[in-house]
């Protein structure tokens, strides 16, 4: 079972065992559906990307790019706060190693804000292994 919405970008790429706190679930809970009602996005197709399909949708980057500046992993100009994820990280992977290699391949600025916080949420998903 993934771990709830995209802690989304960092924490739905963890495998369930490292579950949140009831208090950090209800966190992500509030900021999704904060998200969800200002970007509009389809909970269809949040479902689709909770199975690992990234569908190419502006909402759906809109959702993640709102997800991630509450979360303080990003700002309006779609800078990755590097230092903000190496923490959620290390939650996670105490191998620095491995952790320098995921923020290397996932932390790339994009055309736009949107585009990055799509990237950075698709690549987290799929580097982190299950």
């Amino acid at each position: 079972m993934k771990v709830l919405l995209i802690a989304l970008i960092v924490c739905a790429s963890i495998p369930g065992k490292w579950c949140l706190s009831d208090d950090s679930k209800q966190m992500m809970m509030e900021i999704h559906n904060a998200c969800l009602a200002e970007s509009g996005v389809s909970p269809d197709i949040i479902g689709k990307m909770m199975q690992g399909e990234f569908i190419d949708d502006s909402k759906l980057k809109e959702h993640l790019i709102c997800f991630a500046k509450k979360e303080g992993l990003m700002n309006d100009s779609g800078d990755v706060n590097e230092e903000a994820v190496r923490e959620k990280i290390h939650a996670y992977i105490k191998d620095e190693t491995t952790a320098n290699e995921i923020l290397s391949k996932c932390v790339v600025k994009m055309a736009t804000p949107q585009d990055t916080a799509f990237h950075f949420s698709k690549c987290m998903f799929t580097t982190v292994k299950h």
